[in-house]
């Protein structure tokens, strides 16, 4: 019986948006399937998605990056935990590290224009109607120092000073340049040992930059919550500043969390949008090569277009951020959404080339691969939820926005599709032709080795596997922002600068809690006397990576001095008393940043050079051992700070890789046992998704390539999309494999029926992937090369490894359930006999 649809349509005939001519058809190829309802009412059903795409597009503008350390973690994470305390202890951690170069900071005129930068920071962002942006200054030449004039303590700073017209004269100046350079809390961090590095600490105020620039409360009412618009009005305020004339002349670099968040996601906007956009180029340029057609490649083209944007404009509206790894995420999917496109696209083309009109063969290839690429949505979308196992924020929002995506992408196959690719009308091929000489060229190849020797195609298979196995254990994690940035970035020259002189841009903090809360609000002396020496051991401990030390005990050595008593912490309570009484008064803004004003708690900062954080490991662990045993029974001690926060980010990191793809993997097999019904192909199905991660792996490790956050999640990235070719072979394989029909035969027909998207597929996900490799930072390129290596891999799996083992281990062929996987026939007999 020969199916309506296949008739071709009168020329000159209405098109089938029109509602009146859908239900001439209709009742024209009565009785037909729903395919064939879905193809009449494709421009209809076409519209309706791009009204729904358009609404979606109006969460784009809500979308903004969030690079910061805390938005690593989830809400109520321990370590998270511990980052609010602080602040709720010591105040805001948001700092700015102002360095200027300079011949010498005491004499004029540098000494007014560093006194009027000082002055113009304690008003940044002031405006009418809006407080400062700014809690404090801290600088050598604003900040008091300590000293005694004929046995009277003395508390003044340099702009004092120079405001009373103490400055004047040789021997007064050089006085106060002896008193500055030598005051302990100053150096290392806010003056260099020879005066030439002067150094301005701005502690920002969150509450004043959210209410001045009219933003919400945050989620939690945490007050010292810094949103990345904030972070960025802070970040045009200092550019700005700079670039008054009034410093002309003046060599400075200003690093701080403000500055390095907004512009690292300055950066990955730049170099995200770059990756989209060629890797959009390189979809739509290979699909162009592959079909030849402009209407062929546009139709899986503008599918990934709409998948794209409905994907961020409901991440947009739900308000969730962008972050490091959403670059994978819009490559994602693209690759997503190209692969189902490319079998129907393919299949499309096949039945078309065997003679069909466009809309029956439309209506047969849905009908064909509708199946397939359902059981490929719903195992990708299921290998991507598994990364809601990871403790890290952004990864979880990954797995759900790229499982979002496999939703909305099959959606998109079957309604909007159909439209664009009945106006292709590719032309009538006959056998191999129909598969292209050079993709056929490349088939034909790889069913010959098949054939001729499976095992050894399975032999050097399992020898890669062994030979990765022992790399998979030499895998490290090792995230370093700072190299990963390209020496030519202006954020990477003056992180630069500020490591090679002096400070550090990255800080950890070391909370000490006396376990017996002090009645005179003042730490117990034994605390401060122990505390004092763990300093000592913190500055030599790696003075490459430590560039500043900064504690309260600095403080009681400046007072202790003054007096002329022993330069020492005391052990007398009494005496530490009184000297911690005097700091309190002489320098009340240093002294409230390391004791908590009832005396619960002391707070160490350790600055450090932004680096690895294997590095960063290293030194906390030993950190964390030392406050152990100079500490137990007297104190309650832990580390927090970015330098905290990046460091449990990588531990995090390393149970994700582990656990999602484990997970990934048992939801996945669970699916494909499923959608095969067999339980042999579905144990054989495993191999082509287990082997391109496992030997990827190996070789990371075994070329030393560290683990950083994208690299973190190749495996389960590249599981989620390997599994869509696998699952399309398998299901051919099922199709061809009927009763009577020789596995040869099977294995060959389904060479060319699934063989080519495959091919195509695997070369536009290597294609958009590459993109990655012109990144300007290292971790994406090493992502990027990656990702290319695992696709090939899981091709060769594909086409060669899982074919070998089907004739390895092929007894007899298995009758498919009933119904086999198709729907009602179209009425051809072809396309009933092959659905029997």
């Amino acid at each position: 019986m020969s199916d309506p649809a296949d008739a071709p349509q009168p020329e000159g005939a209405p098109s089938p948006l029109s509602p009146s001519v859908a239900g001439a058809y209709l009742a024209e190829a009565a009785p037909v399937s729903p395919w064939a309802r879905l193809v009449a009412w494709r421009w209809a059903l076409f519209l309706g998605c791009v009204a729904a795409t358009a609404l979606a597009c109006l969460g784009l503008p809500s979308l903004w990056f969030d690079v910061s350390n805390e938005a690593l973690f989830v809400e109520g994470d321990p370590n998270l935990v511990e980052f609010r305390e602080l602040q709720e202890t010591f105040g805001s951690d948001e700092v700015l590290y102002c360095l200027f170069e300079v011949e010498d900071p005491f004499s004029e005129p540098t000494r007014s224009r560093l006194l009027a930068f000082g002055e113009r920071l304690r008003g940044l962002g002031a405006q009418p109607g809006r407080y400062s942006f700014t809690e404090s200054v801290r600088s050598p030449l604003h900040s008091p120092v300590v000293f005694d004039v004929d046995g009277e303590l003395t508390s003044r700073s340099i702009a004092q000073a120079a405001a009373a017209g103490e400055l004047e004269g040789t021997d007064a100046l050089r006085t106060w340049r002896e008193r500055v350079l030598a005051y302990r809390p100053f150096q290392d961090l806010l003056i260099s040992a020879d005066g030439r590095y002067v150094a301005f600490v701005v502690r920002l105020d969150p509450r004043a930059i959210r209410s001045g620039l009219g933003l919400p409360e945050p989620p939690g009412g945490d007050p010292y919550a810094m949103p990345p618009r904030a972070r960025a009005a802070v970040a045009a305020e200092v550019t700005t500043l700079l670039a008054d004339p009034a410093w002309a002349g003046l060599k400075v670099a200003v690093v701080g969390t403000p500055i390095i968040t907004t512009e690292l996601a300055g950066i990955l906007g730049r170099e995200i949008g770059r990756a989209l956009l060629g890797g959009l180029a390189v979809a739509f340029v290979a699909l162009l090569l592959l079909f030849r057609n402009p209407i062929a490649a546009g139709a899986p083209f503008v599918l990934i277009v709409l998948t794209l944007l409905v994907t961020l404009g409901l991440r947009g509206l739900s308000g969730i951020p962008l972050s490091q790894i959403s670059g994978i995420l819009l490559t994602l999917v693209i690759c997503v959404g190209i692969a189902d496109a490319m079998h129907l696209v393919a299949a499309y083309e096949r039945l078309c080339g065997e003679g069909s009109a466009p809309e029956a063969a439309c209506a047969r290839a849905l009908s064909e691969t509708w199946r397939p690429c359902l059981w490929t949505s719903l195992t990708t979308a299921a290998g991507f939820l598994a990364l809601l196992s990871s403790k890290l924020a952004p990864i979880r929002h990954l797995g759900v926005s790229a499982a979002l995506s496999c939703v909305i992408a099959y959606a998109a196959l079957l309604l909007v599709t159909p439209a664009l690719l009945v106006l292709w009308r590719p032309r009538r091929r006959e056998g191999e032709a129909a598969v292209g000489s050079g993709v056929g060229r490349v088939l034909g190849l790889c069913e010959r080795l098949v054939a001729r020797h499976p095992g050894w195609v399975v032999g050097l298979a399992s020898l890669a596997a062994l030979a990765a196995l022992p790399g998979i254990g030499r895998l490290d994690v090792n995230s370093d922002p700072f190299e990963d940035l390209a020496p030519e970035e202006p954020l990477r020259q003056r992180l630069e600068f500020v490591h090679e002189r002096m400070g550090g841009a990255v800080a950890a903090e070391v909370v000490i809690r006396p376990l017996v809360t002090p009645d005179d609000n003042i730490p117990p002396a034994e605390v401060l006397v122990r505390a004092a020496a763990l300093e000592e051991w913190l500055r030599a401990r790696d003075p490459e990576v430590i560039r500043a030390v900064v504690g309260i005990t600095s403080g009681i050595l400046e007072i202790s001095q003054a007096f002329q008593l022993p330069v020492e912490v005391p052990r007398d309570p009494r005496k530490a008393g009184q000297l911690m009484l005097l700091l309190s008064g002489s320098d009340s803004g240093f002294y409230g940043q390391h004791v908590a004003t009832d005396g619960s708690a002391l707070r160490i900062t350790v600055r450090m050079k932004l680096t690895g954080s294997k590095t960063y490991d290293a030194l906390l662990g030993d950190l964390e051992r030392e406050l152990e045993r100079r500490f137990e029974g007297l104190a309650e001690t832990h580390i927090t700070g970015g330098a905290r926060l990046l460091g449990k980010s990588n531990d995090y990191m390393i149970s994700t890789q582990r656990e999602s793809f484990l997970l990934a993997l048992l939801v996945v097999s669970i699916l494909i046992a499923s959608s095969t019904r067999d339980l042999r192909l579905g144990l054989l199905s495993l191999v082509p998704n287990v082997l391109p991660a496992a030997c990827v792996l190996g070789l990371m490790g075994w070329l030393d390539v560290p683990i950083t956050v994208p690299v973190a999640l190749i495996a389960t990235v590249a599981l989620g999309i390997i599994v869509d070719d696998t699952i399309h072979l398998i299901h051919c394989v099922r199709e061809e494999l009927r009763p009577g029909v020789s596995l040869d035969d099977a294995l060959e027909r389904t060479f060319a029926r699934a063989g080519r998207a495959i091919l195509f597929t695997t070369l536009v996900l290597m294609g958009s992937f590459a993109v990655y490799l012109t990144a300007a930072l290292t971790n994406l390129r090493r992502f990027g090369a990656i990702a290319v290596a695992a696709f090939l891999a899981a091709f060769v799996a594909d086409i060669l490894v899982l074919p070998a083992l089907l004739r390895l281990t092929h007894r007899h062929a298995p009758v498919p359930p009933e119904g086999g996987g198709g729907e009602e026939p179209l009425g051809d007999a072809e396309a009933e006999n092959s659905r029997a």
